[in-house]
């Protein structure tokens, strides 16, 4: 009871009550370990603490988020999420894709399935372009997912082009032969040099698009 009430003494309602409306799942976790602390003692709650922000961030990391862009309108070279249908039009033939996250082997199946609706949905694309610029390194199980969609998009003859490739996701694609395969010419430095690329090789798509060269 000691401990408890000089625990009670040390906490802070306002910033506890401040915690809890910036984010439900981190106060959550910072009382499961405030209990922890009270009934196994300090060192065994603090374990408890590393083990929830582990545990939270894997389940994060795992649930990767990704935003379908498309070119703001009345802003050169500019792209946003697809959140609200009415805002923008898409580019013919092509879908910019955007990880809002690291792809590695935790997500990479919710990747693979997001681009496998693409390539298997109505309307047929002649390009995908990732944008990869949250990872600044990639593992073995992502660049085998990403291995199997380039292929599987050969077969609808679609290309599978990449922008804002970090040094360290370079190499690793040179060495699980992933580069070979795609062609240097098909990395872009940011997601605007992949559209503009996309719209010289596609004067058709570049009569049709929102956004200019």
């Amino acid at each position: 009871m000691i401990v408890i009430h000089a625990v009670m003494r040390m906490m802070n309602v306002g910033e506890l009550k401040r915690f809890y409306q910036f984010h439900a799942g981190e106060f959550g976790q910072a009382m499961l370990a405030l209990l922890g602390v009270i009934s196994l003692g300090i060192l065994p709650g603090l374990g408890i603490a590393v083990v929830l922000s582990l545990l939270r961030f894997i389940w994060g990391a795992s649930h990767l988020s990704i935003s379908r862009l498309r070119p703001v309108p009345g802003r050169a070279h500019a792209y946003s999420n697809r959140q609200h249908p009415g805002e923008g039009t898409a580019i013919p033939g092509l879908e910019i894709l955007r990880l809002n996250g690291p792809l590695f082997f935790a997500n990479a199946l919710r990747f693979r399935d997001e681009v496998h609706s693409l390539l298997s949905g109505a309307t047929p694309l002649q390009a995908i372009l990732i944008d990869l610029h949250a990872n600044f390194g990639i593992d073995l199980s992502s660049t085998d997912i990403l291995l199997g969609l380039v292929a599987e998009a050969e077969k609808t003859k679609t290309e599978v082009l990449f922008a804002e490739i970090a040094d360290p996701v370079r190499h690793m694609f040179r060495r699980c032969g992933l580069l070979d395969t795609l062609g240097q010419d098909r990395l872009y430095p940011t997601v605007d040099d992949g559209v503009q690329d996309y719209l010289k090789r596609h004067p058709r798509a570049c009569r049709n698009s929102p956004t200019q060269g």
